[in-house]
């Protein structure tokens, strides 16, 4: 038991949970912003960068308090450095989210057997795990490193 307990304060653990929260605040905003945007052309990249956007703000914010408990006078510059990074992901994500939600749906369509909402659902988890794991790294050592 204390070892789960240990575990539960390391920073890994924070960073999984806010990132799991993180996901969670992109999945309501990506999805909703892909539901209310039906009949529009573009709607999954559009929907991919409503989500990502958001999920910025939402992580900057967690990471900075409570994951890294990083101090700093320098919140702005923090800010910038944070999102440039996740700006970089995010565009990479909403590049992936175009080539096969706009251009080509039937290849997730047909590989996943699902239909388009369903398939890009699954295809956003993927980014999103993948989006975890390279932020974690950015933030400790670019953004939120012990001075």
């Amino acid at each position: 038991m204390k070892k789960i307990i240990s575990f539960a304060k390391t920073e890994a653990f924070k960073y999984l949970v806010f990132g799991v929260l993180t996901t969670l605040v992109y999945y309501i905003f990506m999805y909703g912003s892909l539901s209310l945007l039906t009949h529009v052309a573009g709607k999954a990249s559009i929907s991919e960068a409503i989500g990502q956007a958001i999920s910025i703000l939402f992580a900057f914010y967690t990471n900075k308090k409570w994951v890294f408990e990083h101090e700093s006078n320098h919140v702005f510059l923090d800010f910038i450095n944070f999102a440039a990074g996740r700006v970089f992901f995010m565009l990479i994500a909403i590049v992936l989210k175009w080539w096969f939600g706009d251009v080509h749906p039937s290849i997730l369509m047909n590989l996943l057997h699902l239909d388009f909402n369903t398939s890009m659902l699954v295809f956003s988890l993927f980014i999103q795990i993948l989006n975890i794991v390279l932020n974690y790294f950015y933030s400790k050592f670019l953004v939120f490193r012990k001075k």
